[in-house]
């Protein structure tokens, strides 16, 4: 199994909140660079690097590698400290309008991804709804009750954030998508059970090698959660 390179981002913004006590913050400079591949059971010695630098904080995630006797970098990225923003409204209603309502199936093919990859119970049960557009997509996705306890513990919920901003991705119609980085991360409060996600391709790539988005996490209400600038994924080759 691989852990979602929204578990690195997850960890980085629990750190964030250590590092910076209550003051906003910002990750920047994402990378994932190493997918940590696990056998079932397994358990992995993991060490997060921090080094303060003059304006921000470097992180390094890595692994050990018992194998080989040597240590696997998994993902990096820099917090930074950020100006306090007002509170944003989006107008989801409109947002919605201007979109078309489509089938899960129409955009992800689970059936093809799940055989060769392989998801969990909290990725299979959560329930979307898609519209979508050519460039523009807003998913709103709704964890499972079973799991609502996760959000007490979870600033940045792996799975829900994970099925949220990758949608777009399985609709490129050239194979299968995964993470490479992000420009920035900024998370105005704790990621809730229903989420609406708005993404907006932001290049267009002819090789689709690389295909990257600009992104918004709200919540029912239409309050802006997160922002994330240029999420950027890279063609999985077989």
């Amino acid at each position: 199994c691989f852990p979602p390179g929204t578990a690195y981002l997850e960890m980085l913004q629990f750190l964030g909140t250590q590092y910076y006590k209550g003051k906003p913050f910002r990750l920047q400079k994402i990378m994932f660079l190493k997918p940590m591949e696990l056998e079932p059971d397994e358990t992995k010695k993991i060490h997060t690097i921090v080094e303060k630098k003059e304006f921000y904080y470097a992180v390094t995630v890595t692994g050990y590698d018992e194998q080989n006797d040597s240590w696997d970098v998994y993902a990096q990225g820099e917090l930074c400290s950020r100006k306090a923003e007002r509170e944003q409204i989006r107008d989801v209603e409109a947002i919605r309008d201007r979109l078309t309502k489509i089938t899960g199936k129409q955009i992800n093919n689970p059936d093809s991804i799940e055989d060769s990859i392989g998801f969990g119970p909290r990725w299979t049960s959560i329930q979307s709804e898609i519209y979508c557009n050519d460039g523009e997509l807003l998913i709103k996705n709704m964890m499972d009750e079973q799991y609502k306890n996760d959000f007490m513990e979870y600033l940045c919920h792996p799975s829900l954030v994970d099925v949220s901003i990758n949608t777009m991705s399985h609709s490129m119609g050239n194979g299968y998508y995964l993470p490479l980085a992000q420009d920035s991360f900024v998370l105005y409060d704790r990621i809730p059970d229903k989420l609406y996600c708005h993404i907006k391709k932001c290049n267009a790539a002819k090789d689709r090698e690389l295909v990257s988005f600009d992104i918004e996490l709200l919540d029912v209400e239409g309050r802006l959660i997160g922002s994330i600038s240029k999420h950027t994924l890279k063609r999985l080759h077989e």
